[in-house]
């Protein structure tokens, strides 16, 4: 479990987190979003060591990231796949690439550990080839096989479809990570649609977390105030304005059949 209290982070004596409290339990699908400047990133950042904390307490697996002896073990149990590839694929050959990690943690069958990455995210074929020959999407799934390659128990995903064209595709796969394979997910985004399809919502807003419940919860709550619905609620508050009420839901295909039964009816 990774468990976060009181924690606050500031830049340049410039406060961008303030009192986050937050327990991740292993085996979550969940996503966190907010407009850019809320502090996604730096929450991302702070929980692969990249960055410190000012203050509070953040706990991974019972490692206290206020001891610098344990930052190795955590980057090995929180992976983190960025948002640009190219700023994280560091080799030029697509083996090599992924065996960088493992190698560096000092970790054992390198070369099981590649094929097995390779083979999770499909792309095996591409094991001897180029990383500059990779389109944008393959790149990225080569990024994910690499963090795969070190097998961490949490893997963040900052803003990794904003740079690719098939999204829904990376998505599936990324949620494929975490029931078939057990993996603990934090999908960061600004993307309501990419937000509905986790267990698990976390909202953040100006450096703190406004939301904390299922996605259904807070997009069909009538009190929930946001900086964009997922189409489904968009589409069901228009219709309220003339006249038409129905049941919120987040699901495209429930709102059609409902939509179809109304016209049956009538």
């Amino acid at each position: 479990m990774i468990d976060i209290k009181n924690m606050y982070f500031d830049y340049n004596d410039k406060n961008i987190l303030y009192d986050i409290n937050l327990q991740i339990k292993n085996g979550e699908l969940i996503a966190i979003m907010g407009v850019n400047g809320s502090g996604k990133s730096t929450l991302a950042q702070l929980l692969n060591c990249l960055l410190k904390k000012k203050s509070g307490l953040i706990i991974t697996d019972n490692l206290n990231y206020d001891d610098d002896k344990n930052i190795f073990k955590i980057r090995a149990k929180v992976g983190m796949v960025f948002q640009n590839p190219d700023n994280q694929i560091v080799s030029s050959i697509v083996d090599e690439e992924i065996a960088f990690g493992p190698q560096n943690l000092n970790l054992n069958d390198i070369e099981i550990r590649v094929e097995n990455a390779l083979k999770i995210v499909g792309m095996e074929q591409y094991k001897n080839s180029s990383i500059d020959m990779l389109s944008g999407g393959q790149k990225q799934k080569i990024a994910v096989a690499g963090i795969l390659a070190i097998n961490p128990d949490y893997i963040i995903f900052d803003e990794s479809t904003s740079m690719i064209d098939s999204k829904d595709e990376f998505l599936n796969e990324v949620i494929k990570l975490n029931k078939n394979y057990g993996k603990t997910i934090l999908f960061i985004t600004h993307d309501v649609e990419e937000a509905t399809k986790f267990d698990r919502l976390i909202v953040l807003s100006k450096g703190k977390i406004i939301f904390d419940d299922t996605p259904q919860n807070i997009f069909c709550n009538e009190n929930t105030t946001m900086y964009d619905f997922p189409f489904t609620i968009k589409f069901i508050n228009e219709l309220k304005r003339y006249g038409i009420e129905i049941e919120k839901t987040l699901s495209l295909q429930k709102l059609a059949d409902t939509l179809a039964n109304l016209i049956i009816v009538k």
